[in-house]
């Protein structure tokens, strides 16, 4: 696996910037192994989360050191372990939409969509 990274703005208004997001209020982990493997162009992969913002890690284990989840609770930053590609393949019936069911959790949790 090659790590990526992508980025989305997401407002009411008309959003101008472009490029890279340095302070995102949301980081979602499709594949556990930037976690596991450290396989992220930042490390920590959270460097950079703005404070009360969340992480949505694509498994049902908590990947995380005991250091991590300190350092995001300092900052008030939610963590959701969600299992997206066995819901992918249990709805979907393919792991190809894995992405669908992350965007529903970020949507679900942050309400961006009314």
């Amino acid at each position: 696996m090659a790590p990526a990274e992508s980025y989305a703005r997401i407002g009411t208004e008309r959003i101008y910037d472009r490029g890279e997001l340095v302070y995102p209020d949301v980081i979602m982990i499709f594949h556990p192994q930037v976690i596991t493997m450290q396989k992220s162009y930042t490390a920590p992969f959270y460097s950079g989360i703005k404070e009360n913002g969340l992480v949505i890690i694509n498994t049902s284990d908590d990947l995380l050191a005991e250091e991590d989840h300190k350092r995001l609770a300092d900052i008030n930053v939610s963590v959701l372990n969600h299992d997206a590609t066995k819901l992918a393949l249990e709805i979907g019936k393919t792991e190809l939409s894995t992405n669908m069911a992350m965007l529903g959790a970020c949507a679900g949790v942050t309400k961006i969509v009314i």
